[in-house]
């Protein structure tokens, strides 16, 4: 089998392919029926918000069904995303609550953004607003040391730019949370923080939340990167989520 670029020939490697920590480049479609599974699950997740060689941003977006706009950083911390769709028949708009934010901003798109944008061009919306539990930016959980405070995970602005989007936000405007299983520090910390999400989500007269498509292992609600064509939203229970 093939995995990050390099060839294995143990059945072994399946379990311990480490794909999630490197690039997968492959020349053929050969190459890639050649995939463990957890290599292929990568390589569609980059080639979702992929562009080619020499092509700057711009020039992605120009061929994109959306656009990122606003994005709200400061040093190691994204309190906010907002993905645009591009030809909204549509002014309706999704707030998308993720566990923690990778390296997407204004400049550049990431796998999640681009699968969540792309579910949101299908499904009649015209704005995404990204926002997390955690503001602290990590491409992998695991990379947040937990050694870190339980306030700087979250981040000294989080619960503001929650509560300014959704004041800003149309009224009825659906509140989706989707980012799988947490790993590392963020699981420790999951349960605490989706309860005190709740409560200024209800302060704000939000009564229910939702997830797109099945939980992951029957717990977790659906990572954005796997809201596939035909997911659709469905109510996710507060106090189920939060004893994860």
């Amino acid at each position: 089998i093939i995995r990050c670029g390099k060839i294995s020939r143990s059945p072994a490697s399946r379990r311990i392919c480490p794909v999630w920590r490197s690039p997968i480049r492959l020349r053929s479609k050969a190459d890639r029926s050649s995939l463990c599974p957890a290599a292929a699950t990568r390589f569609r997740a980059n080639r979702a918000c992929a562009r080619p060689k020499n092509e700057n941003m711009n020039s992605f977006f120009e061929n994109s069904v959306y656009r990122l706009g606003d994005a709200r950083l400061e040093g190691d911390y994204r309190y906010y995303l907002r993905g645009e769709i591009v030809g909204a028949k549509s002014d309706n708009e999704i707030v998308v609550v993720q566990l923690n934010p990778s390296k997407a901003n204004s400049n550049r798109s990431d796998a999640t953004a681009g699968k969540v944008c792309n579910w949101a061009a299908r499904n009649n919306y015209a704005v995404v607003h990204f926002l997390n539990l955690f503001a602290r930016i990590a491409t992998i959980q695991t990379e947040i040391s937990r050694q870190i405070s339980y306030k700087q995970i979250v981040g000294e602005k989080n619960d503001s730019q929650l509560i300014e989007i959704l004041k800003s936000a149309p009224k009825n405007t659906p509140v989706v949370f989707g980012y799988g299983e947490p790993d590392g520090v963020l699981c420790l910390h999951h349960s605490k923080r989706v309860l005190e999400v709740e409560t200024l989500l209800k302060q704000r007269g939000v009564e229910k939340i939702f997830r797109v498509g099945p939980l992951s292992n029957g717990k977790f609600p659906r990572h954005g990167r796997a809201w596939n064509k035909n997911v659709q939203l469905e109510t996710l229970d507060f106090h189920a989520a939060a004893k994860n």
